[in-house]
């Protein structure tokens, strides 16, 4: 399933990403890099919503656009992660995976180089960011408490 775009526009958060030369964003794994990297998948919940992710259990997600940081760096790079990231369905093996059901893609900012941890500390530097779930996406992390950032809230 294609990622939406009708109601993110990319250029609001660029300025957060400077420290990233390489920052691009993608709304299609055609245009993607196959190089390894970092990256930002963005989306939005329309509405406040609970689900289990994993070990995390029950969690609790206000309704905005949120960004999920990740990275790339092993087999198959950028492309062949983000893909599996774009694609509906399939197994549940990440915290992602459990909210991406509920959620509408917009795309995916894509990053060269850094790691999820930087992602995830660029995202928060917008004005009005905050972290969402503690641990989700960071449970094997020794730096973050999280790398789902709530952007927007709506």
């Amino acid at each position: 399933m294609p990622p939406e775009n009708k109601r993110y526009r990319p250029e609001r958060h660029r300025d957060y990403f400077v420290e990233f030369s390489s920052a691009l964003f993608h709304t299609d794994t055609v245009t993607i890099p196959n190089s390894k990297g970092s990256y930002a998948l963005i989306f939005s919940l329309k509405g406040e919503t609970q689900q289990v992710i994993g070990k995390l259990g029950l969690s609790c997600f206000r309704s905005g656009i949120y960004g999920y940081a990740g990275n790339a760096y092993g087999g198959g790079g950028l492309r062949a992660r983000l893909q599996r990231h774009f694609a509906s369905g399939g197994r549940t093996h990440w915290h992602i995976d459990y909210l991406k059901s509920l959620a509408t893609l917009h795309g995916a900012w894509v990053f060269d180089e850094g790691c999820e941890c930087d992602v995830a500390n660029a995202m928060l530097s917008v004005p009005g960011a905050c972290l969402s779930v503690d641990g989700f996406g960071a449970s094997d992390c020794k730096r973050c408490r999280s790398h789902l950032v709530l952007l927007e809230e709506r």
